[in-house]
């Protein structure tokens, strides 16, 4: 497997640019062999440690595991996605396995895909995130004494003309991205023939100005950030197409690691280490037993998961969303109308009816 070592080197540079991993490939043959020299042992656990943290953002809120040192975190995470090895809990910062931790990692980026999953949240973190945004933010709307104080027919009215002020600033966001479009087409037609000329947009096309004309340092250090994004995105490409190169020599890894089980006997350290972890772990559930038991109210909030959704898609939703509330507001409004037109009618029939019976008061 000759074409392991490129794979490896892309894998090392994908970590260090995502989460500034300090892992080499030197570290992963030396893993396979169960060896420790280099420090081997505390650099995957800093990875793991690493990856961990944020791909452990993902879990509920009211599971804590930042009260613990680095390697007890990991174990934790790694008890809480359930991962089915009883040898990696026994492990520990001064008495590790490499190979024990390698198997490990690659569990981590296989059914979690935790290197992914840190490539986002630096992404979301970076100078892209400004065309992006959360679909998960909640708003608070905040209603005055004097809109309380609204008739439900004044209030629809105020429901219905916002409604109409929303419905404008989408048609005016609408006409701005179909200008943005034709302005984009017409730079990509002026630069498609010039030779050494990116394929630039419209915003690439104005920084580019303003640095030409103006030599601006923001400008600069834009320009920086977006072509390390550039190289971080185009890193993890690569890896993605290759990882599979790397999951099959991890197969040869299990291999040694099935062999070296047959022939080393259990050890009491490790039994000791793997009985302080479940009495971590019995310490745990038995607190949070006793949480459920005394809390009235249990919270349950989720850290949601960016899903980054684009300016123009979100905008698509929200306008259909705008027109479907528009129209029950409407529906509702006629009911209203409907319902009082009905009341008037009535009052008119008991009006009528009071009059006709004043003439006979009079005589009376």
């Amino acid at each position: 497997m000759s074409d392991i070592k490129p794979v490896i080197a892309l894998l090392c540079k994908d970590l260090r640019q995502a989460v500034e991993a300090t892992l080499k490939p030197e570290h992963f043959r030396l893993s396979k062999f169960n060896e420790n020299t280099d420090n081997t042992v505390i650099e995957l656990w800093k990875i793991l440690y690493q990856l961990s943290s944020c791909a452990a953002k993902e879990i509920p809120g009211n599971i804590l595991l930042n009260d613990y040192d680095d390697v007890t975190f990991v174990k934790l995470y790694f008890a809480y996605l359930q991962y089915p090895v009883p040898e990696f809990y026994t492990l520990s910062l001064d008495q590790g396995s490499s190979r024990e931790l390698l198997i490990a990692f690659a569990w981590l980026l296989a059914t979690q895909n935790a290197l992914t999953v840190a490539i986002d949240k630096k992404i979301a973190s970076s100078i892209l995130a400004k065309e992006f945004t959360d679909n998960h933010i909640r708003k608070t709307v905040n209603i005055t004494n004097w809109e309380k104080t609204l008739s439900t027919k004044a209030q629809l009215n105020r429901i219905i003309y916002v409604c109409g002020q929303i419905n404008y600033n989408i048609r005016a966001i609408l006409e701005l991205v179909n200008e943005k479009l034709k302005l984009t087409t017409k730079a990509h037609a002026a630069s498609i023939n010039v030779c050494s000329l990116p394929h630039l947009s419209v915003s690439e096309m104005a920084i580019t100005k303003r640095l030409a004309l103006n030599k601006s340092d923001s400008d600069q250090h834009r320009i920086q950030q977006l072509h390390e994004l550039a190289s971080v995105l185009d890193t993890h490409v690569k890896w993605e197409t290759k990882r599979h190169i790397f999951f099959d020599w991890m197969v040869t890894v299990i291999e040694e690691q099935k062999k070296s089980q047959i022939e080393t006997p259990n050890c009491k350290k490790s039994d000791i280490e793997l009985s302080k972890f479940v009495c971590l772990l019995r310490h745990i559930v038995k607190k949070n037993i006793h949480n459920l038991k005394h809390e009235d109210k249990i919270s349950s909030d989720l850290s949601y998961r960016s899903d980054c959704v684009s300016r123009l898609l979100r905008m698509q939703s929200e306008h259909t969303e705008a027109e479907t509330w528009l129209s029950g507001v409407k529906l509702q409004l006629e009911s209203e109308e409907a319902m009082t037109k009905k009341q008037m009618d009535r009052l008119v029939i008991e009006l009528k009816k009071m009059l006709k019976l004043i003439p006979h008061c009079v005589q009376i």
